[in-house]
């Protein structure tokens, strides 16, 4: 049986879904236009784009199926059991993998950096060659 006696804890996670669907949205339209427009890039580094995208989605999924179940009886009755497992277990999962996750996406810029430069060397290599044959 479902209680009605906290309804935000269903808005909190309509709210979830909402950046759930948002975020995995704009991460397929991002790998898209990768694809479209950096098919090297985006073949050298496609499982770390989708990863990337499901480590970001997967913690406000969760929130918001943990938030969803805040206002069924036996989900309460389990989480009253050991609260602080409760808590430590729902941060690490909603919050530290989130994080992790965005942090992980700025290797991206790094690796792409890293790429550009070894271009820009080997360019001017070449024209070394050139200008000295």
């Amino acid at each position: 049986m479902l209680k009605i006696d906290q309804p935000i804890t269903r808005y909190i996670s309509v709210y979830f879904f909402a950046l759930t669907a948002l975020f995995l949205a704009i991460g397929i339209s991002f790998i898209l236009i990768c694809k479209k427009d950096q098919p090297e890039f985006y073949e050298e580094y496609k499982t770390y784009l989708w990863g990337a995208v499901v480590c970001l989605i997967t913690p406000l999924l969760l929130r918001c199926v943990l938030d969803w179940m805040q206002s069924v009886d036996w989900w309460q009755n389990m989480i009253y059991k050991d609260v602080t497992t409760y808590n430590l277990c729902f941060f690490i999962c909603t919050s530290w993998v989130l994080i992790l996750a965005q942090m992980a996406t700025l290797i991206f810029g790094l690796m792409r950096m890293r790429q550009s430069k070894e271009i820009k060397k080997a360019r001017v290599e070449i024209k070394e060659i050139i200008s000295s044959s």
